[in-house]
């Protein structure tokens, strides 16, 4: 089954109020709870696009993927990129115990990724 799970790009962010915002954001109630508990069935392109932009993500990483049988969990099954595991939460889960020397020093290991090569 194909559904929408935006909470794992939510711990990834940071974002611990969803509802709160997207509100800020400027959807109505409503609408920012729906997307906060990924109760939704359909999205058109111009919201996913919207979130995405609003999330700084793709469309892949909203997306979730369960296969329905077992025999369609394999890895060369085509929506298989899109079965997620829970490793950026523990990347979160990681940082948050590092000591402040060593915060800075992953800082400089970002910032260095970040920086195009020359």
């Amino acid at each position: 089954m194909l559904r929408y799970n935006l909470s794992r790009i939510y711990r990834v962010r940071g974002i611990t109020r969803p509802t709160n915002f997207f509100s800020k954001l400027g959807y109505s109630i409503g609408t920012a709870s729906k997307y906060a508990h990924s109760n939704m069935n359909t999205l058109n392109l111009r919201t996913t696009e919207k979130i995405c932009t609003q999330l700084n993500c793709t469309p892949n990483d909203i997306l979730e993927w369960t296969p329905d049988t077992p025999e369609d969990d394999r890895k060369d099954h085509p929506l298989y990129t899109l079965k997620k595991s829970d490793k950026a939460s523990q990347v979160t889960q990681l940082i948050y115990s590092l000591s402040l020397t060593q915060l800075q020093q992953l800082e400089d290991i970002i910032q260095k990724l970040k920086t195009p090569s020359e």
